[in-house]
């Protein structure tokens, strides 16, 4: 979908996030900037990876003002993930992994723990949003990020640890 693995992961929660706007619905719009803005992405984040997704054929742009809407292959696409945020499995990981990413700086570890750890939820993500995720991934990547959190200081690590387990990996 796109060149690296952040896009990527990015690229997948607007897709979701359209899907759950529109409900699916190819012939609903939904403004990239409500999508964008939901999502905590810059403007010109949001306005590249949604243009990108329209030159893939995943997006179609309905009017000039942002509106967009998902194209048959991008309802496939979604669908072929799990569906949207908050639609189980797939979705709910994206949430828990986005919870994971917003704590991450307060959570008290070191550079090196905090820069592992991010690359870690990054890894997770794009293995829940595989087609045929690599067998032992998911566990190994989730392991890593449990270990990483018992060693947090921060009391918001207990709730994340208990969000976590809720994966099925």
């Amino acid at each position: 979908m796109t060149n690296n693995a952040t896009n990527e992961a990015q690229a997948i929660e607007i897709l979701r996030e359209f899907y759950a706007q529109t409900g699916g619905n190819p012939n609903k719009s939904v403004s990239m900037w409500a999508v964008g803005e939901k999502l905590g992405l810059e403007r010109f984040k949001i306005e590249d990876l949604c243009m990108g997704m329209a030159s893939e054929g995943l997006l179609e742009i309905k009017n000039l003002s942002g509106g967009m809407g998902l194209t048959e292959s991008g309802v496939e696409k979604v669908q072929g993930l799990g569906g949207a945020s908050g639609a189980g499995g797939a979705g709910d990981a994206g949430e828990i992994l986005a919870r994971l990413e917003k704590a991450l700086p307060d959570l008290g570890l070191g550079a090196a723990a905090q820069k592992d750890m991010a690359l870690d939820i990054q890894t997770l993500r794009l293995q829940l949003a595989r087609s045929k995720p690599v067998a032992g991934g998911q566990k190994a990547v989730s392991a890593e990020i449990r270990r990483m959190l018992d060693m947090a200081k921060a009391e918001q690590a207990a709730p994340l640890l208990k969000a976590l387990e809720q994966l099925t990996v």
